[in-house]
């Protein structure tokens, strides 16, 4: 039996927190479904368990991607565009790995998780804080002390 608490990428409030609940959350959710990929690969899972983890993790990370645009959007974020450019092009490159699963030879390869450690933890702590700021800003013009 495989170890359920094993931890490829672990959240760290302090350095990836942004200061909003619901994105802070869905981003430990994204690392969760990231962690338990990995899991599945360090334990060579059959290729249908692999892909209904990757499909588990594809759907929630649209999920999140649709709060967090439609979040830039309520707060007016300058930045909506790019940010919501940079969520399509994460997408394509995940339906590529799924690809990888579903008609290779049904395994995640290492640069997978090493791609989405990189782009999920540099996408936190550039683009989303961007956001996060900003949000902070129109809310001490919305409400002054």
């Amino acid at each position: 039996m495989s170890d359920r608490n094993f931890e490829f990428l672990k959240w760290d409030a302090d350095e990836y927190g942004l200061g909003v609940p619901e994105m802070d959350h869905e981003h430990q959710g994204l690392v969760a479904l990231i962690n338990e990929l990995a899991r599945l690969a360090r334990d060579r899972a059959e290729r249908e368990e692999l892909r209904t983890a990757m499909t588990k993790f594809i759907i929630y990370a649209k999920m999140h991607f649709r709060d967090e645009e439609n979040l830039m959007k309520k707060i007016l974020f300058p930045f909506y565009q790019e940010h919501r450019a940079a969520h399509e092009l994460l997408m394509r490159s995940l339906n590529e790995f799924f690809n990888i699963v579903d008609t290779g030879a049904g395994i995640l390869p290492r640069s997978f998780f090493i791609f989405l450690r990189n782009w999920l933890l540099d996408h936190i702590n550039s683009e989303d804080r961007l956001y996060a700021e900003y949000h902070r800003r129109q809310s001490k013009v919305a409400s002054p002390l």
